[in-house]
């Protein structure tokens, strides 16, 4: 397969790989990461939340699966 049909190719569908990796770092107590990681890291976490008004809208309504 060539770069360009790699890049052509749109499916949605994780593949084994994907799976493997969570089930890999589910089963880790923790991540070690190294200084530039863990700057990298800090300054993502260090920004403001976004206001996602779709999510908080959502976030809002009652849950399907009990009687409120």
């Amino acid at each position: 397969m060539s770069s360009g049909d790699a890049a052509a190719d749109t499916t949605c569908s994780p593949s084994p790989d994907l799976f493997a990796a969570q089930r890999a770092l589910a089963d880790q107590p923790g991540i070690v990461l190294d200084a530039e990681a863990w700057e990298q890291w800090e300054e993502l976490n260090g920004r403001p939340a976004r206001d996602l008004p779709r999510l908080r809208e959502f976030m809002q309504r009652p849950a399907p699966v009990f009687d409120n």
